[in-house]
């Protein structure tokens, strides 16, 4: 039997076969108790009703082990109901299997639906994690269940339909780079003889195709004339470490010079995770065997020493320069070959260009210059050295090591290092009397040929622009200064305003490469204004985001309490004294949130006249992207709703800011690379439809008390970067929030603390004592 209104009796049959239907179509008879005696039968809608003996029941999915490694580990969701199941027959729950690890290959396939058993309320879906040997990022498995097909009385809790499982990877991030060497058995051969030429991976190669890599031939000698042709690349088979070949000189008849052949490794075709080995070539000397002048042999001698003729280099600037200098002139009737290490803190290749370890005194010269050619970076870093040594064992015959072996030549960087700091010169300011002003300085003077811009953020209640003098956010240190001043210019207006704030951020996040913040970077500024004083005034703040804003916490006492001076606005659009639950756009989930609290304890700062008024917008379930493309959710347009909701709240005062709770949501779905773009974008859409470009905006931190902290870090990460850029934008921290239980909805106590979190962030942007 069905509950009829007085007046009317009602015999209902129940339909069976719509049981599954929430909805339900019954057949009424309808006999009025007037004295017509009229008999109506038809239909009648019943939102909501069941027969009494209908089980019913709310089911929730959350992930019980998460996350999990790949190797020997198993992830966990439990699906669970608010009472035991007590049909007698096992209930079957449906649910949608998505994330970015796939079924098959990074788990076992998981079935389309869980059992619950008569007598039991819960299940669990068991993530049976596969292992490979692929290197990957961590990816998911979000269960999503689905009403379709449950039986009546059976209902989804919307706020925990959906819970995802982590699955970490366990192979190795990168492999190790092999080093690829070139060397030869000796570094001289006469005329006539052979020798082999070796090139070596520290370990051996592992790829299924051939390994081929350019080789460059360069030197006095002549292919074809002096020696016999190489291969013009080397190739590594699978399982290979070492490939070689050999190099045959030709034995003529010429009287000459030692010559040179020079294999180089080509570098710039080196596979990936591979790198050469020092300077990645082999200098072989071919030294003639052909009958000299024995006055000429016996005559010559020298000594050889080293000195750095140009010790200083500098990125963007001069290059350095190493001579060496016999003591006499090379009379020998042949160049000398003068072989030479290579050492110091500088790399090679990346900070100077490669050097080939010989250098050439020709006949009748008593010496050369090696070029340091140095390579202009962008890194910060510290002055570096090449340090060039002869290699006395094995100089050419008749040349010895002199008294000075070795010298050091010192390459300067060109990027400018220095830490920054922030100053108040004038921290109070006032409409009709004196400016604000501030300093910003560098620890030592630019010394370069340009400005140097230091970035800064400005935000406040006051207007750039309107309230004082237009701030660009740049602050520009000549060349040879140290410092720069800048004034807050205030603008004398009749505006009745009050005080006004302005803050000075250097925007840390954006400073040139070799400077760095240090003390001080947020600075505070007070206009206080000279006009009269304002009528009472109400502080109107907009409550936006999904549940955590609308509140899922139990009502407890001390939430019942109200005051007069704090308003809210129904979502009817009428006004009135504030209670919890604020939010009432989801019957029945409608609970504690932090718009009351944080009301209460802003009002503590408050002229005694001026009153607050809360506008609740916030709904559960919602997205970034939901509420950018004024999507339709539980019948309310996002965007419209709040829209209209900001237009009634303008009658009434200003918006004073609005309190922003949301990420849950966009966490769950891993929709990262979405929020990044679209929150900014929405921050923007908020304050155009409010009229007011410097509209202040808090935006709460996600709680790390759920189980998919990964996930929250992230949007937390991206949330906090848009903060550091938009300097209306303000964080309020999560520390210190609990949950009810399931690890996803801030409790009671939690949501107070929240509340209070964001009247402080309020009270630092309006300057409230």
């Amino acid at each position: 039997m069905y509950q009829a209104k007085p007046g009317l009796s009602l015999d209902l049959e129940w339909n069976k076969t719509l049981s599954s239907n929430p909805m339900n179509v019954v057949e009424v008879k309808l006999r009025s108790l007037a004295t017509f005696g009229v008999w109506l039968i038809g239909t009648l809608a019943l939102a909501g009703c069941y027969p009494v003996d209908t089980f019913q029941a709310s089911v929730t999915v959350s992930a019980t082990q998460s996350p999990v490694w790949e190797e020997g580990e198993m992830g966990e969701f439990t699906v669970l109901f608010s009472l035991l199941n007590s049909t007698g027959d096992t209930i079957s729950v449906p649910y949608q299997v998505s994330g970015t690890a796939q079924a098959g290959v990074d788990y076992e396939t998981l079935p389309a639906a869980i059992q619950i058993a008569p007598q039991q309320s819960s299940g669990s879906i068991p993530v049976i994690v596969l292992n490979d040997q692929q290197i990957e990022n961590p990816e998911t498995v979000i269960i999503t269940l689905e009403d379709e097909g449950l039986p009546l009385g059976v209902t989804l809790v919307q706020s925990a339909l959906s819970d995802t499982v982590v699955i970490e990877d366990n192979d190795p991030e990168e492999p190790d780079i092999n080093l690829l060497s070139a060397s030869v058995a000796q570094d001289t051969i006469v005329e006539g003889e052979e020798i082999a030429v070796s090139f070596s991976l520290e370990t051996p190669f592992s790829g299924e195709t051939p390994l081929v890599i350019p080789l460059n031939v360069s030197g006095s000698a002549t292919a074809e004339v002096d020696f016999t042709p190489v291969p013009s690349s080397i190739v590594f088979q699978s399982g290979e470490a070492v490939t070689s070949f050999t190099i045959v000189s030709s034995d003529d008849e010429e009287t000459e010079a030692p010559e040179t052949i020079t294999l180089t490794l080509d570098e710039q075709n080196l596979p990936d995770h591979m790198a050469l080995a020092g300077s990645g070539s082999a200098t072989l000397v071919l030294s003639d065997n052909d009958q000299k002048s024995e006055e000429e042999v016996d005559l010559f001698s020298a000594t050889i020493s080293i000195l750095a003729s140009e010790p200083t280099a500098s990125e963007g600037g001069a290059n350095g320069t190493f001579t060496f200098q016999l003591d006499t002139t090379n009379y020998s009737g042949e160049s000398l070959l003068i072989p030479y290490q290579v050492s110091g803190s500088a790399t090679a290749g990346s900070d100077y260009s490669r050097l080939s370890g010989l250098a050439t005194i020709s006949i009748e010269a008593s010496s050369v210059t090696v070029l340091i050619a140095v390579i202009d970076d962008t890194e910060v870093e510290s002055d570096e050295t090449v340090v060039v040594t002869l290699d006395t064992d094995r100089l050419p015959n008749r040349v010895m090591g002199g008294s000075v072996t070795s010298a050091t030549v010192t390459i300067v960087d060109n990027e400018f290092t220095s830490t920054v700091s922030l100053e108040a010169l004038e921290s109070t300011a006032a409409e009709g009397g004196s400016d604000g002003a501030f300093k910003i300085s560098l620890e030592k003077a630019n010394d370069t040929e340009a400005d140097i811009l230091i970035p800064y953020l400005v935000g406040g209640t006051a207007q750039n622009g309107t309230d004082y003098s237009f701030l660009d956010g740049v602050a520009r240190i000549a060349p040879g200064a140290l410092s720069v001043d800048l004034s807050v210019e205030v603008s004398d207006d009749l505006a009745q305003e009050g005080n006004e704030t302005v803050l000075i951020t250097l925007d840390t996040q954006q400073l040139p490469a070799g400077i760095t913040a240090i003390g001080t970077t947020e600075l505070r500024f007070d206009i206080v204004d000279n006009d009269a004083s304002a009528e009472p005034k109400t502080w109107v703040f907009i409550l936006a985001g999904q549940s955590n804003m609308a509140g899922r916490a139990e009502i407890e006492e001390e939430d019942l309490e109200t005051n007069p001076r704090i308003l809210s606005m129904r979502r009817s659009g009428k006004i009135g004294l504030a209670q919890n639950p604020l939010h009432n756009y989801e019957p029945g989930k409608n609970a504690l949130g932090p718009g009351l609290p944080f009301a209460k304890a802003l009002l503590e700062h408050l002229p005694p006249e001026d009153t607050i008024l809360l506008v609740p917008t916030a709904i559960g379930g919602t997205t970034v992207n939901m509420w950018l493309n004024d999507v339709e959710h539980k019948n309310y347009s996002l965007l419209t709703n709040f829209s209209d909701k900001v237009k009634l709240a303008q009658e009434r005062g200003s918006i004073q800011g609005i309190l922003w709770y949301q990420g849950e949501s966009d966490a769950l779905q891993e929709n990262f690379d979405s929020y990044e773009i679209e929150f900014p974008m929405l921050i923007e859409q908020f304050r155009e439809l409010c009229g007011r470009e410097n509209l202040p905006i808090l935006t709460g931190d996600l709680p790390l008390f759920t189980t998919s902290p990964t996930q929250f870090n992230r949007l937390n990460d991206l949330m906090n970067a848009t903060v550091q850029r938009d300097a209306f934008l303000y964080g309020v921290d999560s520390e210190g929030l609990t949950h009810i239980g399931d690890f996803f909805h801030i409790d009671s106590e939690g949501q107070r603390l929240l509340g209070s979190k964001y009247a402080e962030v309020v009270k630092a942007i309006y300057g409230l004592d």
